[in-house]
Protein backbone atom coordinates (compact mmCIF):
# COMPACT_ATOMS: atom_id res chain seq x y z
CA UNK A 1 0.00 0.00 0.00
CA UNK A 2 1.36 3.81 -0.97
CA UNK A 3 0.51 6.86 0.71
CA UNK A 4 1.55 10.03 0.01
CA UNK A 5 2.94 12.35 2.36
CA UNK A 6 2.46 16.51 3.48
CA UNK A 7 5.37 17.08 0.66
CA UNK A 8 3.59 15.24 -1.71
CA UNK A 9 6.04 12.75 -2.03
CA UNK A 10 4.71 8.73 -2.25
CA UNK A 11 5.72 6.80 0.25
CA UNK A 12 5.69 2.89 1.26
CA UNK A 13 3.93 1.79 4.62
CA UNK A 14 5.28 -1.65 4.10
CA UNK A 15 8.95 0.00 4.63
CA UNK A 16 9.21 -0.57 8.13
CA UNK A 17 8.03 -4.27 8.24
CA UNK A 18 10.56 -5.05 5.26
CA UNK A 19 12.94 -3.27 7.66
CA UNK A 20 12.11 -5.94 10.88
CA UNK A 21 12.33 -8.50 8.37
CA UNK A 22 15.29 -8.06 6.86
CA UNK A 23 17.65 -7.55 9.95
CA UNK A 24 15.85 -10.55 11.34
CA UNK A 25 16.96 -12.23 8.21
CA UNK A 26 20.67 -10.95 8.74
CA UNK A 27 21.04 -11.37 12.40
CA UNK A 28 20.13 -15.24 11.85
CA UNK A 29 22.75 -15.00 9.07
CA UNK A 30 25.63 -13.93 10.97
CA UNK A 31 24.52 -16.25 13.82
CA UNK A 32 24.67 -19.05 11.54
CA UNK A 33 27.37 -18.33 9.68
CA UNK A 34 29.96 -16.66 12.19
CA UNK A 35 30.60 -20.26 13.91
CA UNK A 36 31.59 -21.84 10.75
CA UNK A 37 33.79 -19.23 10.13
CA UNK A 38 35.79 -20.38 13.59
CA UNK A 39 36.26 -23.72 12.76
CA UNK A 40 37.72 -23.05 9.62
CA UNK A 41 41.28 -23.81 10.35
CA UNK A 42 44.25 -24.25 7.64
CA UNK A 43 47.64 -24.06 7.69
CA UNK A 44 50.88 -26.00 6.41
CA UNK A 45 53.67 -27.76 8.21
CA UNK A 46 56.57 -29.20 6.41
CA UNK A 47 60.11 -29.79 6.94
CA UNK A 48 62.52 -32.70 7.73
CA UNK A 49 63.20 -34.80 10.75
CA UNK A 50 66.76 -35.41 11.31
CA UNK A 51 69.40 -36.95 13.90
CA UNK A 52 72.54 -34.65 14.82
CA UNK A 53 74.78 -36.27 11.89
CA UNK A 54 72.02 -35.02 9.01
CA UNK A 55 70.21 -38.24 8.66
CA UNK A 56 66.67 -38.39 8.57
CA UNK A 57 64.71 -40.43 10.93
CA UNK A 58 61.35 -42.35 9.34
CA UNK A 59 58.82 -43.54 11.68
CA UNK A 60 59.04 -40.47 14.24
CA UNK A 61 55.74 -39.23 15.41
CA UNK A 62 55.71 -35.15 15.34
CA UNK A 63 52.74 -33.76 16.57
CA UNK A 64 51.69 -30.03 16.14
CA UNK A 65 48.87 -28.50 18.30
CA UNK A 66 47.15 -25.38 18.21
CA UNK A 67 47.42 -23.39 21.60
CA UNK A 68 44.51 -21.20 21.02
CA UNK A 69 42.08 -23.98 20.07
CA UNK A 70 43.89 -27.18 21.78
CA UNK A 71 43.43 -29.03 18.32
CA UNK A 72 46.20 -30.84 17.66
CA UNK A 73 47.53 -33.08 14.58
CA UNK A 74 49.58 -35.88 14.80
CA UNK A 75 51.85 -37.00 12.07
CA UNK A 76 54.50 -39.99 11.46
CA UNK A 77 57.74 -39.56 8.99
CA UNK A 78 58.44 -41.30 6.25
CA UNK A 79 61.17 -42.50 4.27
CA UNK A 80 62.41 -39.06 3.72
CA UNK A 81 62.21 -38.18 7.29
Amino acid sequence: MRSVNASGTRRSQETPMMSGRLRVVLAIGVLVIAPVRGYAQEAALSGTVSDSTGAVLPGVTVSAVNEASGNTFVAVTDERG
